[in-house]
């Protein structure tokens, strides 16, 4: 267990993420989410909120959707995002249906409530920190 500083540092393709004095950082995740385009405020969801909890753990089906959530909410962050990419275009599935985000542009946050699904994605998941209120 830490107890100290975590340092983020994030541009518009990949957010790293450590604890200070370390010599490299614990996470480096692409800076993108992928979210089903009929849920219409993805990033307030509970799928979001719950931070998509424990997914890469979860069995999926060949195009990368968590198997059984189906048009639920479910967010998918950083390189579980892009691996459904991926998934979906080997299996000439189409993304019309998905929101893509990147929240970062230009080096600057332009989407706050998807980068809050990533902060809380690498504060839980991969620093394993947990939540405040």
């Amino acid at each position: 267990e830490h107890v100290g500083v975590i340092v983020v540092d994030y541009s518009t393709d990949f957010i790293k993420a450590g604890w200070s004095g370390e010599e490299t950082p614990r996470c480096c995740i692409p800076a993108v989410l992928v979210s089903d385009k009929s849920n219409r405020n993805p990033f307030n969801s509970s799928a979001a909120k719950d931070n998509h909890a424990d997914v890469k753990s979860r069995p999926t089906t060949s195009a990368g959707q968590v198997a059984g959530e189906e048009n639920n909410g479910t967010v998918l962050v950083g390189q579980d995002a892009l691996d459904r990419l991926k998934n979906m275009h080997k299996a000439g599935e189409s993304t019309e249906g998905l929101q893509i985000t990147y929240p970062i542009k230009e080096g600057r946050i332009v989407e706050w409530e998807a980068m809050i699904v990533l902060f809380r994605h690498i504060f839980v998941n991969e620093l394993k920190v947990g939540t405040h209120p």
